[in-house]
Order: C-alpha cells, then sequence, then structure tokens
C-alpha cells in the first residue's frame, strides 16, 4: 500500500500572533510556525490589530517562509488547500 503523503495546512490567526502547523492527514505534525504582529490597546480591556494586514502578511509569512522547504522537498507530497479560519462571529475563507 503506497504511503499517504498529503498534507493540510491549519492557521490560527491569534490576537498577539498567528500560529500554523504543517500535518500528515493521520494528524503528524511536519512543521510548526509562528509570526507575532503588533497589537494596540485603545483603552483598558481593547485589544486591536490590522486585520488585513495581519491576514495576509501572517499567512504569507506562515506558509511562505515557514513551510516552503518543507512542502518543496520533492517527494511527491500534495498540500490540500487552507480550510476556513475564524474570528468571532465571522469566518474568511481562503
Amino acid at each position: 500500500m503506497a504511503k499517504d503523503k498529503r498534507l493540510v495546512i491549519g492557521i490560527d490567526f491569534g490576537t498577539g500572533s498567528s500560529k500554523g502547523v504543517l500535518a500528515r492527514l493521520n494528524g503528524k505534525v511536519i512543521a510548526t510556525a509562528e509570526k507575532a504582529h503588533r497589537t494596540s490597546m485603545p483603552k483598558p480591556g481593547h485589544v486591536e490589530h490590522d486585520a488585513d494586514g495581519v491576514w495576509w502578511t501572517d499567512f504569507l509569512a506562515i506558509t511562505h517562509d515557514s513551510f516552503l522547504d518543507t512542502l518543496s522537498g520533492g517527494d511527491g507530497t500534495d498540500t490540500a488547500s487552507p480550510g476556513p479560519g475564524d474570528t468571532g462571529d465571522w469566518e474568511l475563507l481562503i
């Protein structure tokens, strides 16, 4: 039986950083990455960040800079598209 080399990428866009994981379909983690981003606190209890800049900049940093070497290994690995990400009450489909 052929070994399943397919991979999935999961990304969590958090308040202070974005975290990514590259894993096999069976759950084995191949690589992880984290990118911190700036936040501001306009008043006590409120934290803000540039959502447009954070999502795209962090997505590129995690998928390109952090996982590119693993993904370009030339071993016949197939990577599935990233799935939906959410923040609060809405989702962004990538």
